[in-house]
Order: structure tokens, then C-alpha cells, then sequence
């Protein structure tokens, strides 16, 4: 049995990519590579070009070069491809509007199996939130298929992974009861 992650499937799937308008950005790790084991930015960039206008990368670093825990990372130039390199685990955790500006559309590609204190899971929230009130659309790749595509109203009217993953946060972050 061949497994597919939602990367893969957008490389293979022109009605996906139809859907990826204007200027687009790529929040990845390491591990968000296609079944070709190229990392994902390079996949993005090999497809749309310079439509490709930044990149964003979490805790450890976009190409998670940093394993010690709690170590922030700075922001960067992409050495191959000449475009910014936000760290949303640096002095932000969330993209700031400035980082935001010019991009129509955010991939969010973040492979996680959830065993982390700060998981990544808080970093796609965060950027959700970051996005809130802006016409970014955004895409969140998941294992073997692109898991949510639209802007926040419209992902929040759905059950889907990304109006879960939202509300579940909302919960975790409402004061409890003494």
C-alpha cells in the first residue's frame, strides 16, 4: 500500500493547486518533505516559482536545526530560493502582520505525531489566529490529504480538522473554575 501525505497529493493533484491563488508562503519543517524526500518549500517553489514569497518554520528552526528544547531561532534569508524565513519560535510566536504582508495564500505543512510540551499543533493554531480578519487563505496539508483549504469564517463554519483544532484550543485557554 503506497501512503500519500497532503504534500504529495498536492503535487500530484492540478485541481488542488488551481485552487492556490496569488502570492503564496509555506510554514514546514524538516520532516514536510514529499514522498521524493525533497522538503516541501523546494516542492512549492519547483511548482508556483516565484509565487513562492516567503516561509515560515516553527520550534527548532525550518529545517529544525536547533533540537534543543526551549533554544529560539532567528529569522533568515533562504539561501536557494532568496526569500524570508519567519521563526514562530523566536522573538514571536505568532506571525506578526508585518510577517503576514503580501500573502494570499498560507500552506501550512507541519508533520506531528503530538509528543512535544510546545507541539506544533500551538503553532498552527497561532497562526490561524494571526490570519483572523485578513483575506489569507489558508491550506493545512495532513497525512495523505489536504485536510482544510478556505479563510477562517469559512473553515470555522465546517466540523472540520481546522475548526476542531480551533475550538479545542479556545477551550484550553478559557480561564477554569476555582
Amino acid at each position: 500500500m503506497k501512503i500519500a501525505t497532503g504534500l504529495d497529493n498536492l503535487i500530484l493533484s492540478p485541481g488542488e493547486q488551481d485552487k492556490l491563488r496569488g502570492n503564496l508562503a509555506y510554514l514546514g519543517h524538516s520532516a514536510s518533505v514529499s514522498w521524493r524526500m525533497e522538503n516541501g518549500l523546494d516542492e512549492m517553489v519547483g511548482l508556483f516559482g516565484n509565487r513562492v514569497v516567503k516561509a515560515f518554520g516553527p520550534q527548532h528552526g525550518f529545517g529544525s536545526v536547533v533540537q534543543d528544547n526551549m533554544i529560539e531561532t532567528g529569522h533568515i534569508m533562504h539561501p536557494a530560493w532568496n526569500i524570508p524565513v519567519f521563526s514562530l519560535y523566536g522573538e514571536t510566536r505568532k506571525p506578526t502582520d508585518e510577517m503576514l504582508e503580501g500573502i494570499d495564500t498560507l500552506i501550512i505543512d507541519l508533520q506531528d505525531v503530538g509528543t512535544r510540551v510546545y507541539t506544533y499543533i500551538w503553532t498552527l493554531y497561532l497562526t490561524m489566529e494571526a490570519c483572523l480578519g485578513k483575506d489569507i487563505r489558508i491550506v493545512v496539508l495532513d497525512r495523505g490529504r489536504v485536510a482544510a483549504a478556505g479563510r477562517h469564517a469559512e473553515l470555522m463554519q465546517t466540523s472540520g480538522y481546522y475548526a476542531r483544532t480551533y475550538r479545542l484550543q479556545e477551550i484550553e485557554e478559557a480561564p477554569h473554575a476555582a
